[in-house]
């Protein structure tokens, strides 16, 4: 496990449960413990995490992050079983 795997999901749940975007500085202090460059390379690693992932997004909006719906899954249902 490197450095900055420990972070990652700690700054996902930080974003995710902001109803607002949670910007780098913010992470910085809320994290203060942590050097700011493995905060900032932690970051990095989970937007390609969320690159490669399904249904979510993350992005950067208003100088912060934010968790969000992929835009073309936001106005699909799920096919009807038979």
């Amino acid at each position: 496990m490197s450095d900055h795997d420990h972070l990652k999901p700690i700054i996902e749940a930080l974003i995710f449960a902001s109803p607002d975007p949670v910007t780098p500085k913010t992470l910085f202090q809320l994290l203060e413990g942590e050097p700011k460059e493995d905060v900032a390379k932690a970051v990095e690693m989970l937007q390609a995490d969320y690159e490669a992932r399904g249904g979510l997004q993350m992005v950067e909006v208003a100088g912060g992050y934010q968790i969000c719906t992929r835009p073309c899954l936001l106005y699909t249902s799920p096919s009807p079983r038979d």
